[in-house]
């Protein structure tokens, strides 16, 4: 186990790594995040975790961590003196890789996305850093009409377009894992050559992990969005935003 002053000295050196913009790379930006998230302990229950950043359940009541991990993880975020620098650096990640588009296949997303969500979800059930992040949504609401839109308004945006494709790709994949079942169940299956069995099941296997990474991800959408709201609902209700979240919800629920 690491000393505190090894991690708060890492934790500076990845914040600083993350927002420089000597590295343009989104795929080593994005693993400075991931080294990031190891700093915290694991949780048993991520959905405990939802539920106190959203503050649904302040106090859960099965344990979320060991408590000792819990006192180093916390001691180590609340006694930086440049708390908000890390906040940004994993909004400015989070951005940076919908931004990269086309060049990130799903999974690096997912892979490289997932960690940032579990740090930002650990962040907001501190006080501390709950303020923060009122703070930079409520700098988004002012800045709203800016040229170039505010990070935290571009990372909302990203959420949302995260949420809804999610949602498309999950219900084309199960109706793929449908289609393979139903083939594999059908009286001609016995007559398949032993390749093609092999590449369905493959594919079928392929098909079930990508829709359980799409499933886990979309709910990390919902979750942060629903802990983002409960900080602020200037930016939510805003004209500009509001009917692109009402979309998604309705898209969510059709």
């Amino acid at each position: 186990m690491l000393s505190g002053g090894i991690q708060t000295n890492i934790l500076k050196l990845l914040t600083i790594f993350m927002q420089t913009t000597w590295v343009k790379n989104p795929h080593l930006r994005a693993k400075f995040a991931k080294a990031l998230s190891l700093l915290l302990p694991e949780v048993s229950n991520r959905e405990d975790l939802y539920r106190s950043a959203a503050l649904l359940q302040p106090s859960v009541d099965s344990q979320l961590l060991q408590p000792q991990a819990v006192e180093e993880a916390d001691n180590l975020f609340t006694n930086i003196t440049c708390k908000k620098e890390p906040v940004l650096a994993l909004l400015k990640v989070y951005v940076s890789l919908e931004v990269a588009g086309e060049s990130l296949q799903f999974e690096q997303k997912f892979n490289y996305r997932f960690p940032i969500n579990f740090v930002l979800f650990y962040l907001l059930k501190i006080d501390e850093y709950r303020e923060i992040m009122k703070e930079i949504a409520e700098d988004a609401h002012k800045n709203m009409a800016n040229q170039q839109p505010p990070i935290f308004l571009r990372f909302v945006n990203g959420m949302i377009n995260d949420g809804t494709w999610l949602l498309d790709e999950s219900l084309n994949s199960m109706k793929k894992i449908r289609q393979v079942e139903e083939e594999i169940a059908s009286t001609s299956w016995d007559s398949v050559p032993d390749n093609v069995k092999e590449q369905r099941h493959a594919d079928l296997k392929r098909s079930k992990d990508l829709t359980r990474n799409m499933n886990v991800l979309s709910n990390d959408v919902i979750r942060m969005l629903e802990a983002l709201a409960k900080l602020t609902t200037q930016v939510f209700t805003h004209p500009d935003m509001a009917d692109r979240i009402a979309a998604m919800l309705n898209y969510f629920m059709q």
